[in-house]
């Protein structure tokens, strides 16, 4: 893809398009921390892992949340319907409601999540 972009648009283009590819990583790696952060399943007496539920990945239903992470906010639902459409997902009940830029400064990150995931974990009986 590289040398074809610079074959045709010219070679200028190949580091335009790496650093438009790290970008879309970055952001990939930071959503997906963001809507698993210090979330987790029980293993099971079969050694399996508990059935996925709302509670195992946070939602975000803010505007900036929605235009950053490409609608992705109805995560939750997403992990408890696979394959359902886009437009009937649901929001969940485990929110991390305007966190999605404070997740780049993790001193603040930390004090605003890790108390709400220590509240999910007391709620869900995981301590």
């Amino acid at each position: 893809m590289y040398v074809l972009a610079g074959f045709t648009v010219g070679w200028i283009a190949v580091p335009v398009l790496a650093g438009i590819g790290l970008a879309a990583v970055f952001q990939l790696e930071v959503i997906n921390y963001l809507e698993h952060y210090g979330l987790e399943r029980r293993p099971l007496d079969n050694g399996r892992l508990e059935r996925l539920g709302p509670h195992h990945a946070w939602d975000d239903n803010h505007l900036l949340s929605s235009w950053l992470l490409a609608n992705l906010t109805h995560h939750a639902d997403h992990h408890m319907r696979l394959g359902e459409r886009y437009q009937r997902l649901g929001m969940g009940e485990v929110r991390a409601d305007k966190t999605v830029m404070i997740v780049l400064i993790p001193p603040l990150w930390f004090r605003i999540m890790n108390p709400r995931v220590q509240a999910l974990r007391t709620r869900y009986q995981y301590n």
